[in-house]
């Protein structure tokens, strides 16, 4: 990615909700260096006790493509009267930004630019999210089975996603995830 691709930005008229969240205007951005990005990666760091946890961005924002979105992966011991209020916060951040934050809790990072076609690394297991639901121009976005627990909302997953594969295949080579909280040791 070149440096001037950081800052193309596009956008969107269009409601979007999730959680108690709703919003009507959204950007898309190139990455990582863009201000959007930068102003809130910062309002991350300041979320009350967040450096309880590492927390990394990864995905289309890392990558040689424009993305509608911010994939937050905040990992650690799972503590779920602080992971409420953390998930709350980003997305809040997201929803205030105009430009949506994808965010789940998971106890260890995986590694999407270690995958190969021949090491696919296959990882699978519980994430946690704020909310069960996401509304866009009103339709219910219903990906996954949810199941409610301790205020959240957990979900079995699997991975390198089947898109993972088909830009492995095109030659392409997934960026290393950004931590930008590191825990501190208490």
């Amino acid at each position: 990615m070149n440096y001037e691709f950081n800052f193309l930005t596009d956008y969107w008229e269009g409601t979007m909700q999730y959680g108690e969240f709703i919003g009507h205007s959204w950007l898309a951005i190139g990455g990582p260096e863009h201000p959007v990005i930068k102003k809130i990666i910062n309002e991350i760091k300041q979320i009350p006790n967040i450096d309880h946890f590492d927390v990394y961005i990864l995905g289309g924002i890392l990558e040689d493509w424009i993305t509608w979105d911010l994939d937050v992966v905040v990992t650690g011991e799972l503590k779920p009267n602080y992971l409420k209020r953390i998930l709350r916060d980003i997305a809040a951040i997201g929803f205030n930004n105009k430009f949506y934050i994808d965010a789940v809790f998971k106890e260890k990072l995986w590694r999407i630019d270690l995958i190969t076609l021949e090491n696919p690394m296959h990882d699978e297991g519980w994430v946690w999210e704020y909310s069960n639901f996401i509304k866009k121009q009103e339709k219910l976005i219903q990906k996954f089975k949810y199941y409610p627990q301790d205020g959240l909302f957990k979900r079995y997953y699997f991975l390198p996603f089947p898109k993972h594969f088909e830009k492995l295949e095109q030659g392409y080579r997934y960026k290393k995830p950004v931590q930008i909280v590191v825990k501190k040791e208490l």
